[in-house]
């Protein structure tokens, strides 16, 4: 979620959503359930306590005022950012270890001038302990992250859980006005399904002959 890439306030996105279980993002550990569900720990665990999103994501909590047993999410985007910033596989947006995040890379340089949306970058001692100097490396990664830093990518999304039995979902998605009233943007819904069965069946014996 961005205040995208055509200036500061410019298609700013906003995801507001209801009826979720529970939300996760880097630097959220934790959640209100004080025994969360296997799959929702396991989550939980690959979070960094290290990352602040809160420069990134104004995240709030609200009653949903036509069910008010129900609680909503808004997700504004707060910094700017570009088609290459998007991960495509949710190990692009879980580190290695926490530290990796603030660690100055081998150039001594974390991050770049983004040209329209400023320079983001400061000097570091390589190795050395700065807080959101870490980079993705060279390889492993999609050819759009490498030697980016890590902040341009893993503060800027949310999981969102939901209850089981589900057959559909409600939110609401939103761009503010391109700053020069000549850009807009594009939005995919896209999943797949697998089935996998719990049992495996043993073929069938050969016919005798």
């Amino acid at each position: 979620i961005v205040d995208d890439f055509n200036g500061p306030k410019s298609l700013v996105e906003t995801l507001t959503i209801c009826g979720w279980e529970n939300y996760i993002h880097q630097g959220r550990v934790s959640v209100t359930d004080p025994s969360p569900a296997f799959a929702t720990q396991l989550v939980l665990d690959a979070m960094c306590p290290n990352i602040d999103v809160s420069a990134y994501l104004d995240i709030t909590e609200f009653q949903n005022p036509n069910n008010p047993s129900e609680t909503c999410i808004s997700v504004v985007g707060l910094e700017s950012g570009r088609g290459s910033d998007n991960p495509q596989t949710r190990e692009s947006v879980i580190l290695d270890t926490c530290q990796d995040y603030d660690t100055c890379p081998a150039d001594g340089l974390s991050g770049a001038d983004r040209a329209q949306t400023g320079d983001d970058s400061f000097p570091c001692t390589p190795g050395s302990t700065v807080a959101t100097a870490g980079e993705y490396p060279a390889g492993q990664v999609e050819a759009g992250l490498r030697n980016q830093p890590f902040r341009w990518t893993v503060t800027k999304f949310i999981c969102l859980q939901y209850s089981g039995g589900r057959d559909q979902l409600d939110f609401t998605y939103k761009v503010s006005r391109s700053r020069d009233g000549q850009l807009g943007r594009n939005f995919m819904i896209a999943g797949f399904a697998v089935d996998t069965p719990c049992i495996n069946v043993p073929s069938p014996p050969p016919l005798p002959p």
